[in-house]
């Protein structure tokens, strides 16, 4: 519901055309498999789509879980704790193919509409500022 209270009012249409557009897709989708049969939609939509996220998934959960991050409350959670409990993880050669949101992870928890290309030089300011932890 995008008028739901867990969404600022900022974004509220931007989470109304996002579901508009899963809407449109389905609705593309099915005449396609009505036409051409479920097998090439599932092979050139379903199976690519699903690859996708499922290493969405797993690269987000490998930026939120390592046994060094601690896990807090609800009387405990703040922002800024929440926003540290996360990990910057060098992925090698996918750090470039994703702008290096797996190494600069934890400034975008902190400032997540800067742009990628700034990354490298604000999280070195904010592993100064906060020293280690």
């Amino acid at each position: 519901r995008p008028g739901s209270k867990i969404f600022p009012p900022k974004v509220q249409n931007k989470i109304m055309i996002s579901t508009i557009g899963v809407v449109f897709m389905h609705l593309l989708l099915l005449p396609l498999a009505i036409e051409h049969g479920p097998l090439p939609v599932l092979l050139w939509y379903v199976g690519p789509y699903m690859w996708t996220n499922a290493w969405l998934v797993l690269y987000t959960w490998l930026q939120h879980s390592d046994p060094s991050v601690p896990q807090y409350g609800e009387d405990e959670w703040t922002f800024v704790k929440g926003a540290l409990t996360t990990i910057d993880r060098n992925y090698g050669i996918f750090d470039f193919f994703h702008h290096k949101i797996g190494s600069t992870h934890v400034l975008h928890h902190f400032f997540h509409e800067m742009p990628f290309y700034n990354a490298d030089e604000a999280t070195a300011a904010i592993k100064e500022f906060l020293g280690p932890l």
